[in-house]
């Protein structure tokens, strides 16, 4: 029986969203129930999001809208507007039907579906985990119950950064990993190991008549013409959550750790992981997630993650 997840993503911004995407809409072990949008302008997000699932032939899919900037910054007068760029939300054109579409609330949908959910959810969230707490927060008992797991893509605690998706809402990340929710984290170091080169991609999408992936080729050149170019094409974070919601877990080898403390004040170290070597390092190998730990990436055998992500999307 296939999965139940849904998908709260910041897809605009870096283009490795929209590969997660291509692989839920891809995966036979995934249903995607909704996709929900967080962090500045999410509804532009949202149409793009809408759009690509219309070019995939799932416009049946619900989209949301999620919450645009966390509490702190919101306080410090911070806006959307001027909250994390875009680079390829310009994908939808004037002539789109998504095009001014205003989506609803990201946080009521997710609620709405744990209530009605006869088998329990996974969550994957592969931008700012801003929603994800306001989940919990705002959740009762039951719909708790009906999580299975969080597959979140950010944190680190394998070197001394924090990832961006935990450094732009630390309170949430704090908050999330004090809740016993079965979680996965994806760790920055490791899963920046997946990458498709630019003549790569370029190779792969060329020959294809699958609008999806013709629009999937179109907005990862619109997000390397936006200056990305230090980078050598798609960084793949975001496909490691989606692959380990899918079961497919041979390819990524994880520890568990008892607690992952988040610093919250530091000038230099604000959002950082705050666990200490030692534990790291005599950490337990885990291949699943439970209330009692929070399970992490320690590598990724990524030839073979390469090989299945293109047999699933591109073939």
């Amino acid at each position: 029986m296939p999965t139940h997840v849904i998908f709260d993503t910041d897809a605009g911004t870096d283009i490795d969203d929209l590969y997660a995407l291509a692989l839920i809409l891809n995966h036979p072990n995934l249903n995607l129930l909704g996709v929900t949008t967080v962090s500045g302008d999410t509804q532009a997000r949202a149409r793009l999001v809408a759009k690509m699932l219309r070019l995939a032939d799932r416009p049946d899919v619900p989209v949301a809208a999620g919450i645009e900037v966390p509490d702190v910054l919101a306080k410090q007068g911070v806006d959307a507007a001027s909250y994390k760029r875009l680079t390829h939300t310009d994908l939808v054109e004037t002539d789109d039907p998504e095009y001014g579409q205003t989506y609803d609330d990201a946080i009521d949908f997710i609620l709405g579906q744990l209530d009605k959910a006869e088998t329990p959810i996974t969550i994957v969230a592969t931008g700012q985990w801003t929603n994800v707490a306001e989940v919990l927060r705002r959740a009762n008992e039951r719909q708790i119950s009906m999580i299975a797991d969080l597959a979140l893509m950010g944190g680190e605690v394998h070197l001394l950064h924090m990832g961006s998706n935990v450094k732009s809402d630390p309170e949430a990340a704090d908050f999330i990993l004090k809740q016993g929710v079965p979680t996965f984290l994806a760790t920055w170091s490791i899963s920046r190991q997946l990458e498709f080169p630019m003549a790569e991609v370029r190779a792969m999408t060329r020959e294809s008549s699958s609008p999806f992936v013709q629009a999937l080729r179109a907005a990862t050149d619109a997000w390397w013409g936006d200056g990305m170019t230090h980078k050598p094409g798609p960084v793949c974070y975001d496909v490691i959550p989606v692959f380990w919601a899918a079961g497919e877990r041979e390819a990524i080898s994880c520890i568990k750790l008892d607690e992952i403390p988040v610093e919250l004040n530091g000038t230099y170290t604000r959002g950082m992981m705050v666990v200490h070597p030692w534990k790291r390092m005599s950490a337990e190998e885990v291949s699943s997630t439970a209330r009692e730990y929070v399970t992490l990436t320690d590598a990724i055998d990524v030839e073979t993650l390469k090989e299945r992500y293109i047999d699933l999307v591109f073939r």
